[in-house]
């Protein structure tokens, strides 16, 4: 295999610079990132293309470590910084530099920098779009998922439109109140959020998830069976009682929800009768403890 061809046709910048600071080696990728030509930069000092604030110790840094014997808080570690293109504008990078292997006098440091700017456009155009939502009320502003408008919407289209099997549930966060009062609203926002992420990695692409209120987040799941739900709710639950670091005073210590389900058959009841099945399934659960999954019409009424 030539491994100079993959660095020459690799899509990410690549350099080579020796002890001095002088540029050794450079990839296409690397010359069209900056607009430099290759007799512009090869053999040139790397200060070339850092920015003013970095280039005049880079190469201090550099000897300062082969003085000292290897010693590095940089590198083999990812850094955001930027570069400077020919042009003298800045381009935001994400920069990994390590020392090569040699077996002569001299010392070889590599680094391979990915082009920032389409990832921080596109975490812009999000941006927009979130805030956007958010003020339309479509957003929660603390957990940054759909909000109850939003779930609410959803939920009236798909009884509506939709003559399949489906579940609701409501997902209650247990004592979140008590962390509130014992670390401060910031804190139990930050469990939430931690919460809503860990659902939202445990549930499907075409389940429908928001907050509802309070401490409670609403799932729809459509086109689902009940045992199908169960299985995935209550794996949900589980989960959620072993997760670790939630409180970051108290790394150790865990968290429960409990989760009320109302199924959604034909003949087809308006949106609100479904929202109430499931807040009673929910009430019933907390009310039996705490960290439990029930399913209206499948319990007890006493």
């Amino acid at each position: 295999m030539n491994f100079k061809d993959i660095i020459e046709n690799a899509v990410d910048a690549i350099y080579v610079l020796n002890e001095y600071n002088i540029v050794e080696y450079v990839n296409p990728a690397f010359l069209e990132l900056v607009g430099f030509e290759l007799d512009e930069i090869l053999l040139k000092d790397f200060s070339l293309v850092l920015p003013p604030e970095i280039a005049p110790m880079h190469k201090e840094f550099i000897q300062k470590y082969v003085k000292e014997g290897g010693i590095s808080k940089v590198l083999g570690k990812v850094r955001k910084l930027e570069i400077k293109h020919k042009s003298g504008g800045f381009i935001p990078i994400e920069l990994k530099a390590f020392e090569l292997p040699s077996n002569g006098h001299k010392r070889y440091f590599a680094g391979i920098i990915r082009d920032l700017r389409d990832r921080l456009r596109i975490a812009y155009e999000y941006d927009r779009l979130l805030y956007g939502l958010e003020d339309m009320g479509y957003i929660d502003s603390v957990t940054h998922i759909p909000s109850q408008k939003y779930f609410q919407y959803r939920l009236e289209s798909y009884i509506e439109s939709v003559q399949h099997e489906g579940v609701l549930a409501f997902i209650d966060v247990d004592q979140l109140n008590a962390v509130n009062q014992k670390y401060g609203w910031e804190i139990g926002d930050d469990v939430l959020r931690k919460i809503c992420k860990d659902i939202q990695t445990n549930l499907r692409v075409k389940d429908i998830f928001g907050r509802w209120e309070g401490s409670a987040l609403s799932v729809l799941m459509p086109t689902t069976n009940l045992s199908d739900a169960v299985h995935f709710l209550d794996k949900i639950r589980v989960e959620i009682s072993k997760l670790k670091g939630l409180i970051e005073a108290e790394p150790t210590k865990t968290v429960t929800v409990s989760i009320g389900c109302s199924r959604i058959l034909s003949p087809r009841l308006n949106a609100e009768a479904y929202i109430q099945q499931a807040k009673s399934a929910l009430n019933k659960a907390k009310s039996e403890g705490k960290n439990k999954m029930l399913i209206f019409g499948f319990y007890s009424a006493s």
